[in-house]
């Protein structure tokens, strides 16, 4: 028999595990239940839950056919001297990959309580580390929360109702459109954004007023114009040299009065646009679908409007309700601020107009009524545009708009 190699049993030697009993299987797998034996699950002498080392199994193991053939082992205990061939030390070499430790480097000993503790201490760093990012993290968390819901408040701070009111009652101050009240209204609101930079509807206010001067004043350079057209087209036919110098005379007024129009023109342009700038920034702290974010749109698109941008339209629709008055009166101050328009958009212009006419909360307002003859003076329908002016004057007598308009044209007349 070969060194190492188990002895066999002869053929009519006695199963040493058919004496003992079956142990019962407590686990129920594969459908044995408790107290059951299964001879594919449970073999004669052995526990599925035997593990290597335990009583049962050594048991097992020497009483069985392998028993002698096992040497008997005495526990390692913590003799030093067996401990010694156990102790763990870093090696480094050209057939290793990564990075080899340092020369020098100190052997970790895992029995040693040194550095047992200095392992301890490291693993405590990296932990303590964790959970300072974690916290760090859940701070900036906590105060982008707290800033969505509270620092726009913070920045905007409370608006007394009283000044509130006073914005209320410029805006529909304004709806009148007398030149003298608009003044007055304008000037209150531009003490209050002076004092309220925040306050987004008072911006909203004073831009609206300022566009409103910035579209009279659009409209009377219009009406300059077209009577210096006129008057170009009579002095071209004229032959008589006394009547020519007058005529000539009376046109080299119109550029006058252009000009001075042109340096108003620039000095109120720079306003709206100051005013516009400063609306803008008091809302960017609005929350959306608010009253204040309303306000502001109506004032964004009837600005654009007098400037002659399209995109006025869009901005009008987005914001507002379709039956706000300023929204309504967009497309006609779109239509007289812009070049290139064709016949059906002054026409379509005058439809929205009528709409506002026939409505009774706005049936006596006179600025419908002065746009209407602006726009049909654009359309040389001086006839519908004179009578537009006459219902204009039955609401005021002294609306100095329709007045001044009505000079205008007559000018040329004479």
């Amino acid at each position: 028999m070969l060194e190492g190699q188990l002895e066999t049993l002869p053929p009519d030697a006695p199963d040493p595990f058919a004496s003992r009993p079956p142990v019962a299987q407590t686990l129920v797998f594969g459908g044995a239940r408790s107290g059951e034996t299964d001879p594919d699950l449970d073999p004669s002498g052995v526990s599925p839950l035997m593990y290597p080392g335990g009583p049962d199994m050594q048991a097992t193991m020497q009483e069985g056919p392998i028993g002698s053939t096992l040497p008997s082992l005495p526990n390692i205990g913590t003799d030093p001297e067996r401990l010694a061939p156990m102790r763990l030390e870093q090696v480094s070499s050209p057939d290793l990959g990564g990075v080899a430790p340092p020369v020098g480097a100190p052997a970790i000993d895992i029995f040693n309580d040194a550095a047992v503790e200095a392992l301890a201490r490291r693993s405590r760093r990296r932990s303590v580390i964790a959970i300072v990012a974690v916290l760090v993290v859940v701070l900036l968390a906590g105060a982008a929360v707290v800033w969505q819901f509270f620092g726009k408040q913070l920045l905007n701070p409370g608006i007394a109702a009283e000044t509130r009111n006073a914005v209320e009652q410029a805006v529909g101050q304004l709806r009148k459109d007398d030149p003298e009240t608009r003044k007055t209204e304008t000037s209150r609101l531009e003490q209050i954004v002076k004092d309220l930079p925040a306050f987004a509807d008072a911006h909203a206010a004073l831009v609206l007023a300022l566009s409103l001067d910035l579209d009279d004043l659009h409209a009377e350079n219009s009406a300059l114009v077209s009577n210096y057209a006129i008057l170009e087209g009579r002095l071209n036919g004229m032959k008589d040299s006394a009547e020519k110098n007058a005529l000539a005379a009376r046109i080299n007024g119109l550029v006058a009065q252009q000009t001075a129009l042109r340096e108003r023109d620039g000095a109120l342009r720079a306003k709206v646009d100051k005013a516009q700038r400063a609306m803008e920034t008091a809302a960017e702290a609005l929350e959306p679908g608010s009253s204040s974010e309303a306000a502001v749109g109506r004032a964004r698109a009837y600005v654009k409007a007098v400037s002659g941008l399209q995109t006025a339209t869009a901005i009008a629709e987005k914001f507002q309700d379709p039956d706000d008055y300023w929204v309504r009166l967009v497309p006609a101050s779109l239509a007289l601020n812009s070049v290139g328009l064709k016949r059906a958009d002054f026409q379509a212009a005058l439809a929205t107009l009528d709409g506002l006419k026939a409505d009774d909360g706005t049936a006596r307002l006179p600025r419908p009524y002065l746009l209407t003859a602006r726009l049909l003076i654009e359309l040389s329908e001086r006839e519908k545009a004179d009578a537009a002016l006459n219902k204009a004057l039955e609401f005021s007598g002294d609306y100095t708009p329709a007045l001044e308009l009505r000079r205008l044209l007559a000018s040329v007349d004479k």
